[in-house]
């Protein structure tokens, strides 16, 4: 717990949002100053990043305050959404029952269960 509570603290490096709170705001805010670069014809305001769809770049400059707000109105709307996989709790059950009746230590059902999880994601793509 320890790791992910330091990854979700330190983990954020500027691409989609961060989810802490703190950070997301501090986020907002850096999108919505302008990114300027100093040239021989004065400063000018360069993007923040570009996409191509395929047939042309789009560029993103700063943030407006209506545009935060509707991410944020986004953001705020959003339900959780929890979607059981009983193909992976049935394999954390079936290797979790091995260690418990004894038949392994905890590092080999661990190493049991991540291996039979990546085979079972893998099937599913």
């Amino acid at each position: 717990w320890e790791f992910i509570k330091y990854s979700l603290a330190n983990g954020y490096r500027g691409e989609g949002f961060p989810l802490l709170k703190e950070q997301l705001a501090e986020a907002m805010q850096q999108a919505m100053e302008p990114e300027m670069e100093d040239s021989p014809e004065g400063s000018l305001e360069v993007a923040k990043a570009f996409y191509y769809d395929g047939g042309e770049y789009l560029y993103a400059y700063e943030a407006k305050q209506a545009d935060v707000d509707a991410v944020q109105k986004l953001i705020e709307s959003a339900d959780t959404h929890h979607q059981y996989n009983w193909g992976i709790q049935n394999i954390i059950d079936e290797e979790a029952q091995a260690y418990f009746d004894g038949e392994c230590d905890v590092d080999t059902a661990i190493g049991r269960m991540e291996n039979r999880i990546t085979i079972y994601l893998q099937e599913q793509m």
